[in-house]
């Protein structure tokens, strides 16, 4: 009975988290110039995938909807609340430079910067659509996955918070195996935030807002600037 209590929420965790891990598998080999296969393919997995997991879920009795800290009350509050959000995910980026930055210059240990994948060279009105479809993709499903089905799946082997945060920031960290080991430390580190975060208050709303624009700025290179105008890039 202890050992189905444990496996089934884990097994729940996997399954609920495969498009992502699949995303991971293919994208390698898709050609570097199939730029709208790419597109195509992320819509279909990404979206399409799972969202019927979630929703399969849902039917399934595997979380309620309160799980997921979703409300409609006080929007202006979690709007303002997920800027105030983006601002400190943004410093604790400029503290991971920092440290790059010292590593590199007093020691010369050289750690790569955590970099997205090329943007395709599209018509400009185009990229920036298909920039903001990335941005509210990741920050609506990964947020909805990864702290409220995650956490909630987690809390039925124990609600010791070290363990719903940890264990949420790791399957996050995870699912970004093939983009390297410096984004990886990044998904770690900003998951293990946005967890404590919603742990600690139950609202996922404002974590998405802070995810996505992230995400857009990133996508953008807008954080490459700001380090650049801090004297932080190599």
């Amino acid at each position: 009975m202890q050992a189905k209590v444990f496996v089934t929420p884990i097994l729940r965790i996997l399954v609920i988290s495969s498009p992502l891990w699949l995303n991971d598998f293919y994208v390698p080999h898709v050609p570097k110039d199939a730029d709208q296969l790419r597109a195509t393919l992320d819509f279909l997995v990404f979206v399409c995938w799972q969202s019927t997991l979630i929703y399969m879920g849902f039917q399934a009795g595997w979380y309620e909807f309160s799980d997921l800290g979703l409300s409609r009350v006080n929007l202006s509050k979690q709007l303002l609340q997920g800027l105030i959000l983006l601002t400190v995910v943004l410093l604790i980026l400029i503290g991971l430079a920092a440290i790059r930055t010292v590593l590199a210059k007093w020691f010369n240990v050289h750690i790569p910067p955590p970099e997205h994948t090329p943007l395709p060279n599209w018509n400009p009105v185009f990229v920036f659509l298909y920039v903001a479809y990335l941005a509210v993709s990741a920050g609506v499903f990964e947020e909805i996955v990864y702290r409220g089905i995650v956490i909630s799946q987690l809390r039925r082997v124990s609600e010791n918070r070290i363990l719903l945060t940890c264990g949420s920031a790791f399957v996050f960290a995870m699912i970004h195996w093939s983009l390297g080991p410096a984004i990886m430390i990044l998904a770690f580190a900003l998951g293990l935030f946005w967890a404590i975060l919603f742990v600690r208050f139950r609202s996922l709303l404002p974590l998405v807002i802070a995810h996505g624009l992230f995400d857009f700025i990133t996508f953008f290179h807008g954080h490459l600037v700001l380090l650049k105008s801090l004297g932080l890039d190599e």
